[in-house]
């Protein structure tokens, strides 16, 4: 399997994360506070430099009241031919 950073599923990922707060109205500063995680930490997967894993997607999802079903499931529509 090859590597999936900056790969255009990878990229659609990342878009559809940075809406998600942009909609829930926070910055990445209110979204690291709820994880207790750095501003970077945020800022780093919003600029495709760091990926995550589904416990990682699961909790940053959750702390924007996002559907992580709806963001999945945009991202898996954006990769089909």
């Amino acid at each position: 399997m090859n590597k999936t950073l900056r790969t255009p599923a990878h990229r659609k990922l990342v878009q559809e994360l940075r809406t998600a707060r942009r909609e829930a109205g926070l910055s990445q500063q209110q979204v690291a506070e709820l994880l207790g995680v750095p501003q970077s930490y945020v800022a780093k997967i919003e600029l495709g430099e760091r990926r995550i894993d589904v416990i990682e997607f699961l909790k940053l999802v959750a702390a924007m009241d996002a559907s992580w079903f709806e963001i999945l499931r945009r991202v898996d529509s954006a990769d089909q031919p």
